[in-house]
């Protein structure tokens, strides 16, 4: 028995190193989100319980002062949460952070200023495949938007012309990105 009990606790111990050294890490006071943080989910439950129809996961960008900036689905505009709302929301996350801190500040900013202070706070949702269009967003528009007007980075996708959620997840590395946190993915 005390045989088993080291190999098993040696076997967690292992695990969590692993996990930790690529970034698989649980919900924790450990974990600081950066400005510039993009969130990806999987659990697209709107806020009502609902489930929302997209099929393509869902997208926040991290702002300066904290908060998540995303838009929900037809009927939203843009709108800032919680952190803490965001993982209560969307229960299953992937954290994708930019390699260089300044490009993920700068993407914030952009979007602070653009989404929640400027034109953009009236946005309604639309998914259309013009990225650069400032008349109209949905989440990961409004995130590569970011990017683009922000930091001087066209983060690329599967299809020309949109941006999925998961584009983000799947072409990190190709965008100078990298996971950092998974959440009960």
């Amino acid at each position: 028995m005390k045989q088993f009990m080291s190999k098993t606790v040696l076997g967690l111990l292992l695990l969590l190193t692993i996990g930790t050294i690529l970034g698989l890490n649980p919900i924790s006071a450990e974990f600081t989100h950066k400005a510039g943080d993009i969130l990806v989910t999987k659990s697209t439950n709107c806020k009502s319980g609902a489930k929302c129809t997209g099929i393509t996961g869902h997208s926040g960008i991290v702002l300066n002062n904290g908060k998540v900036l995303h838009i929900q689905g037809p009927g939203y505009k843009a709108d800032t949460i919680s952190i803490s709302e965001w993982y209560s929301d969307y229960k299953s996350t992937k954290v994708v952070r930019p390699n260089k801190a300044s490009q993920g500040k700068d993407a914030a900013t952009w979007a602070y200023k653009f989404y929640v202070k400027g034109s953009g706070k009236n946005y309604k949702y639309d998914v259309n495949t013009t990225l650069s269009g400032k008349d109209k967003t949905y989440c990961s528009k409004l995130v590569w938007q970011a990017y683009k007007n922000g930091a001087d980075k066209n983060l690329t996708g599967y299809t020309p012309g949109i941006r999925t959620p998961y584009d983000f997840v799947d072409y990190a590395w190709w965008n100078g990105h990298k996971v950092v946190r998974i959440v009960n993915w």
